[in-house]
């Protein structure tokens, strides 16, 4: 599954940077960090409780902001 490169979803990206998120996997996995970096391919997402991920978009399901508390 391949997702859309529209500019919504560009937008939506860049607003996210930084921002608290959590990540939902095809393989249901979830994490939770800020999104630090995105290129067309992948996004880097930067963790408290674990190690910094590089998750290709072809593998997510989708992001979710996280209330910034």
């Amino acid at each position: 599954m391949r997702l859309p490169d529209q500019r919504g979803d560009v937008a939506h990206t860049e607003d996210s940077i930084g921002h608290p998120v959590r990540v939902k996997l095809v393989s249901g996995e979830e994490y939770e960090g800020a999104i630090e970096y995105w290129d067309a391919g992948f996004i880097r997402l930067t963790r408290v409780d674990g190690p910094n991920l590089f998750i290709y978009k072809e593998q997510l399901r989708y992001i979710e902001e996280l209330d910034k508390d």
